[in-house]
Formats: structure tokens, sequence, C-alpha cells
């Protein structure tokens, strides 16, 4: 099956976080196959189904959630010296995520 899957996040759309901080932001992050690819697309499925049914008053908490889970996983990145893997891309979606919204 094609799922026209890119081996890196060299392809992704302008407002996807690029990194920041002691993470590298000119080291891509690759995907170790198809299986990576499915996990980060259902987690940014999920996310944004998660802010978009968010009523008025829960938006800002919500993003807010997004944002300290954001924080939590790449600081744990950055405490452990982690420059690649599923919890640094994981980190990542999060924050691509949370700065898409706050545009």
């Amino acid at each position: 099956r094609n799922l026209g899957l890119k081996s890196s996040f060299s392809c992704s759309p302008r407002w996807v976080w690029k990194g920041t901080g002691n993470i590298s932001s000119s080291k891509t992050i690759s995907l170790t196959g198809v299986d990576d690819y499915i996990d980060v697309v259902e987690l940014t499925k999920v996310l944004d189904t998660f802010i978009l049914t968010a009523g008025i008053g829960q938006f800002a908490e919500r993003l807010c959630l997004i944002d300290s889970f954001a924080n939590q996983i790449l600081d744990e990145c950055r405490t452990k010296g982690e420059t690649d893997g599923q919890n640094l891309i994981q980190g990542m979606t999060l924050r691509s995520l949370y700065e898409h919204y706050m545009q």
C-alpha cells in the first residue's frame, strides 16, 4: 500500500515546529517505517479533533494542556540527551499543533 511515505519531517507543512532550544533544528527526524508514519498521522488527527471539538470556553485550556504535554516530553528528551526517537517525534508533533493553533 502506498501511503506517499517520506522518510523524514523535511516534507512537513510550514506550520510544523522545526525545533528550538537544545534540540538542533537542522537535524531531520527520520521515521523508521510506515508504522512510525501512521503513528504520527494518527496522533495528529486525534489531537486536531481534540482541539476542534472544544467549546469556546475549553479551547484555551485544551491548547494549554497540549503545550504542557509537549513541554514535558521535550524536557525529558533534553534531559536524557535524546536527539531522535519516538518520544522526540511525539513532542515535536505536540509542539507543532500548539504553535499552529496559537496563530
